[in-house]
């Protein structure tokens, strides 16, 4: 009888070999977690990337079919400081406050069908200029003669940012005349680099830095804003010159990046709304600035991205859209389209003396027009008057110009107290006659009333300036016979102008 074999016993882990396997199980998720958060991270960057180019296009497309852009949402205040993760209640837009800057505020989403917030759970930062938003009223008066306003600023004040009448008022035509302006404030800023200093308010605008600048930039990491001891304060000159202004500004707050350029940090000293001597411009990071914070140089990597769209692209895509194209759109906010209608004749008689008949048919007196600040007549003079505007309309012909109401020169601005005025003259016989009293373009009587109106929102933008004389002009021989003697036209000739 066979006996059998009793089994080996089974043998167990030993403890060693359970270390190592969870020491290998350690090194497989050491390598593989990273490579997962990597793609997560990747994945929700990519994320906040499209969501900033759709708000890009939505605010574009809004504003060729509002005639503006929205108010940004106002931003919770806690403490003082704006909160990165609530509005207000959502819906109430900032509103300008003079002596106060307009802050940045929140994405209306909502309101375009965008996404609100980030991946990281921050809403989406956005900036706009107070004069391009649909949600705020125009007003020329308003803006140039408020009380306690110091009318000096003239030209330069108008797109001041702590100003609520200077928005579009929902008018196609209104956004394109302030667009213009922004861009001729720009032309003139470039123009006269030297003469910007750090208390000019009204040009202030969202911003985003020009390639390469980012080098120079230094931070002040106690103040959480750019060094001002550095090549120049983040409102001086030098900022305006290695900056690019910009309709509007959309920012993805970066978690990481509270104190970088993907917030208004120019603004606002610790995210707090103040009124400081470095407060004039809004700056934000070039477009193709890195997304990751790095350690070892800090003062290039600012983290975060923005979308921005520059006045001239806001241009682009209005007349895209078969805006912005007509003649009366191509004037600034200070300016009215004058369509000057020349109906001026004259007639000449010969031979001197009672005896004096009819000689050939009727011509046509040319009309000259120009634009200045001197406000007596002036007398008949064989040499043309001298104005900030000129023009020649022969008679029986229409003609149409931008007229300035108040100066645009960047060196009469600082030294602006009183409105332009209107002066016509009637070319007769080689001298230059002035045919209607000089009015004020912005006063209360006569030809000022006209131009008054045509100027605020929701009016005509346009006048129509039409001179005629019911009977043709008398020209009849002098004694000596060399000439004809010159009537006096303000006896013969009429000239109106009407809103249309």
């Amino acid at each position: 009888m066979k006996l059998k074999r009793k089994p080996a016993p089974t043998r167990g882990f030993f403890l060693v070999e359970i270390v190592l396997a969870i020491i290998l199980l350690g090194v497989i998720a050491a390598a593989v977690f990273p490579l997962l958060n990597l793609a997560t991270r990747k994945e929700s960057d990519n994320a906040d990337r499209s969501a900033l180019l759709q708000a890009r296009e939505s605010l574009l497309a809004y504003a060729t079919r509002n005639g503006g852009f929205p108010g940004p949402l106002q931003l919770l205040n806690v403490g003082g400081v704006l909160s990165r993760t609530a509005t207000y209640d959502g819906v109430t837009p900032i509103s300008p406050a003079a002596g106060t800057y307009t802050p940045y505020g929140a994405l209306p989403g909502t309101l375009l069908g965008t996404a609100i917030r980030s991946s990281k759970g921050t809403l989406f930062n956005y900036d706009v200029h107070p004069a391009l938003r649909a949600d705020l009223a125009f007003d020329f008066s308003g803006l140039l003669f408020p009380s306690g306003l110091d009318v000096t600023m003239g030209f330069k004040d108008l797109h001041n940012p702590t100003r609520s009448s200077q928005g579009t008022g929902g008018s196609v035509g209104q956004l394109c005349r302030n667009l213009n302006t922004l861009i001729e404030l720009e032309r003139l800023m470039s123009d006269n680099y030297a003469l910007l200093d750090t208390t000019t308010r009204s040009l202030t605008l969202p911003r985003v830095w020009q390639t390469s600048v980012d080098t120079l930039f230094k931070w002040d990491g106690s103040q959480f804003l750019p060094s001002f001891s550095n090549i120049g304060t983040v409102n001086s000159p030098w900022t305006q010159r290695r900056s690019s202004p910009s309709a509007f500004v959309v920012t993805r707050p970066h978690a990481s990046a509270y104190a970088r350029l993907d917030r208004a940090n120019a603004v606002f000293g610790g995210d707090a709304p103040v009124v400081s001597a470095y407060s004039s411009y809004r700056v934000y990071e070039h477009p193709t600035t890195g997304t990751q914070d790095s350690v070892v140089d800090d003062e290039r990597d600012y983290g975060g991205w923005s979308q921005a769209a520059s006045l001239l692209e806001l241009r682009a895509a209005l007349q895209a859209a078969g805006q912005c194209t007509r003649p009366v759109d191509t004037c600034l906010n200070t300016e009215l389209l004058m369509n000057v209608d020349n109906s001026l004749t004259g007639q000449y008689y010969a031979p001197a003396g009672p005896s004096a008949v009819i000689q050939g048919t009727p011509i046509g007196l040319p009309l000259f027009w120009l634009v200045n600040g001197v406000s007596a007549g002036i007398a008949a003079t064989t040499t043309q008057p001298t104005g900030v505007l000129s023009g020649t309309v022969a008679s029986g012909t229409n003609a149409s110009a931008c007229v300035p109401v108040v100066p645009r020169d960047w060196s009469a601005v600082a030294t602006f107290g009183e409105p332009l005025y209107l002066h016509v003259f009637a070319l007769v016989q080689g001298k230059y006659w002035e045919v209607t009293l000089p009015k004020q373009m912005m006063n209360d009587a006569g030809t000022g009333v006209a131009l008054k109106t045509a100027l605020d929102s929701g009016q005509s933008h346009g006048v129509t300036l039409k001179c005629f004389n019911g009977t043709p002009m008398v020209f009849v021989p002098d004694v000596s016979g060399s000439g004809y003697d010159v009537p006096d036209p303000t006896l013969n000739i009429t000239c109106t102008a009407t809103p249309n």
